[in-house]
């Protein structure tokens, strides 16, 4: 769904840590485990819906895994 350097599904991942509040990378995993409820209280992530739509969610996946992607 994402490529390093340009968008597709979803938004290019370069520079992602400067968009949104997505240095804090609690806060990224968060929105991977369920993009929905974040997205319920998040102007960025919004903004992000009329072009790419909803990311499905992996609830799965815990901080080691968003650290290493």
């Amino acid at each position: 769904c994402h490529n390093i350097f340009k968008d597709m599904t979803g938004p290019a991942l370069s520079g992602l840590e400067e968009r949104g509040k997505w240095a804090d990378h609690k806060e990224l995993l968060k929105w991977v485990n369920n993009p929905a409820g974040y997205m319920a209280n998040d102007p960025y992530t919004q903004s992000l819906k009329p072009k790419y739509g909803l990311m499905t969610g992996f609830p799965d996946l815990v901080q080691k895994d968003i650290d290493d992607i």
